[in-house]
């Protein structure tokens, strides 16, 4: 997975939470079930991210080679 579409995912994660939150008050268990789902999605995702912040600068400032 590239960078951009583990970002676009995330984004949508998020939403999801908004939108399970907005959308399902009526439906409690259903709720809870899908905001779970999407907040697990949006930090693995974030993780995902992160770490390939962390790996992208590594490339760009190693250091020279002797």
């Amino acid at each position: 997975m590239d960078l951009l579409t583990a970002i676009i995912l995330f984004f949508a994660a998020v939403a999801g939470i908004i939108a399970s939150s907005l959308c399902l008050r009526q439906k409690k268990a259903l709720r809870i079930v899908c905001m779970v789902i999407c907040i697990l999605l949006a930090a693995a995702l974030a993780v995902y991210i992160g770490l390939a912040a962390i790996f992208l600068d590594a490339t760009q400032n190693k250091p020279p080679d002797l």
